[in-house]
Order: C-alpha cells, then sequence, then structure tokens
C-alpha cells in the first residue's frame, strides 16, 4: 500500500518556507510605520506650515490620511493573525492538498515568492508494509 505525503526535505518546500518566515516580520514592520505615519502627517505637516508660511492643507485631508491610517492598522492585524495562523498550518502540512490553500493565504498575507514556491513543491511515495502478513 502506498501513501503520498508531503516531501518536506525538498528544497522548494524549505525556500517557501524560510522566505515567509522572513518576510512575515518585515511586513509587520512597514505596515505598522505606514500607520504610524499615516496617523501623524497632519500634525507634522501644520507644524511646517508655521514655521515655513505654507499655504493651509484643505480642511478633508487630515480626515483622508487618518482613515488610510485606520485602513493600514486593520491590514497590520488581519497580517498578523492570519500571517501566524498560516505559518502553523504550513508546518503541519502532511499532504500537498493540505498546503495548497495555506500556500495560496501566503501569497496574499506573507510572501509571494514564499507562496509560490510552496505552491510548486513536490509530494512523495512512501510504501507501507502491511503489517497483516
Amino acid at each position: 500500500m502506498e501513501k503520498i505525503i508531503l516531501d518536506k526535505q525538498n528544497g522548494l518546500y524549505k525556500a517557501g518556507l524560510i522566505v515567509n518566515k522572513v518576510f512575515y516580520p518585515i511586513n509587520i514592520v512597514v505596515i505598522a510605520i505606514s500607520c504610524i505615519s499615516m496617523f501623524l502627517y497632519p500634525t507634522i505637516w501644520e507644524k511646517l506650515q508655521l514655521e515655513l508660511s505654507l499655504e493651509p492643507l484643505p480642511e478633508f485631508v487630515p480626515y483622508i490620511f487618518i482613515a488610510t491610517g485606520v485602513l493600514l492598522s486593520i491590514l497590520l492585524i488581519a497580517i498578523i493573525i492570519v500571517g501566524c495562523i498560516s505559518l502553523k498550518k504550513i508546518e503541519n502540512a502532511k499532504t500537498k492538498s493540505e498546503l495548497i490553500p495555506w500556500a495560496i493565504v501566503s501569497i496574499f498575507f506573507l510572501s509571494d515568492i514564499g507562496g509560490v514556491l510552496l505552491l510548486c513543491s513536490k509530494q512523495k511515495v512512501i510504501e507501507e508494509i502491511d503489517s497483516q502478513l
């Protein structure tokens, strides 16, 4: 009887997992910095406006930056939660069919390159010896 399992010694699987683990914290830091800058931009602009005698911003511009900061904050929370879950599921996958959905999720939330490498990883066939001989 044959059993088909995911080949975790395959270079593509290892590379995809490493790329996803490297890009996970990088994504979090980049989006966190974007969130902070979006919330601070109206305040910084007002200080520059007073110091450099620049024209005032239209009334709605600070609200646009704050709304963008809120959306980026939601994206940051989604990346933290979904990224952590997908990394655990990818590490625990036993077959290619268990890996494919989480590799696709990792394309959107972790790393494009890592997700594609995981999708290209191979399975191996193991022959089991029947214990009923």
